[in-house]
């Protein structure tokens, strides 16, 4: 099991603050409201299985439209639409985090912290 441990560390020989530097892996799609939450969906992944169907319909082909006249013998030929499905594979995915507290004490900023400040963006990344 890897812990963070002294040698992981810069020990300051004076005083100076541990400044960050995080991952420069954005998830601006998930960010910009694009992807929302889909109650169905939710409630599919925290259900048993490892995996799941979810049908959807495609979309309308890209079909030449017709032409409007006012010849009764030139009718319109009605389009349809498809449906399909997916089926989802369920991730069981797991990640640890450790560090030893005379890490902490001996660097002078917590280690242990800065992992709690940044397990969400990693999750998101993910």
């Amino acid at each position: 099991m890897a812990q963070v441990q002294i040698a992981d560390v810069i020990v300051p020989e004076e005083f100076t603050a541990y400044q960050v530097e995080n991952s420069m892996v954005n998830t601006a799609l998930f960010q910009s409201g694009v992807l929302v939450q889909n109650g169905a969906i939710a409630s599919q992944l925290e259900a048993g299985a490892e995996s799941f169907t979810v049908p959807f319909w495609l979309d309308l082909a890209d079909t030449e439209a017709d032409i409007t006249n006012d010849d009764p013998t030139i009718l319109s030929t009605p389009q349809k639409v498809t449906a399909s499905k997916q089926t989802i594979r369920k991730s069981f995915l797991h990640q640890s985090w450790s560090e030893m507290s005379l890490d902490s004490e001996l660097s002078g900023d917590s280690a242990f912290a800065r992992i709690q400040s940044r397990v969400g963006a990693y999750w998101d990344r993910r």
